[in-house]
């Protein structure tokens, strides 16, 4: 669901993602099922600059050595395209199924 403070998101009416929880093998596995439709959403890699400033503080999203954000890797430290990114920790390359287990 998009936040109350983004007027312009973009929305799916189809299913893009699914999740499921493991208590038992201490695993979450992320299921994208059409990753095209999430690159469709989202065509910027979030810097300083696009994060603009905190809300109390009035400080820059930076990194604790002070140097600009610049998230052009993934979770797993692969690197974003220039376009058709996927929104979200996770970057997909091609279309389809795509599954992230994550152990805990």
């Amino acid at each position: 669901m998009p936040s109350k403070h983004d007027s312009e998101a973009k929305k799916s009416t189809q299913k893009v993602m699914d999740m499921t929880i493991d208590a038992l093998k201490g695993e979450v596995t992320l299921h994208i099922l059409e990753s095209q439709l999430l690159q469709d959403i989202s065509n910027t890699v979030i810097t300083t600059d696009f994060l603009g400033k905190t809300y109390h503080a009035h400080m820059a999203f930076e990194q604790p050595d002070g140097q600009a954000l610049q998230l052009d890797t993934d979770f797993f430290g692969l690197k974003r395209p220039e376009v058709n990114l996927t929104p979200g920790p996770f970057e997909t390359s091609e279309n389809g199924v795509l599954n992230v287990v994550i152990k805990f």
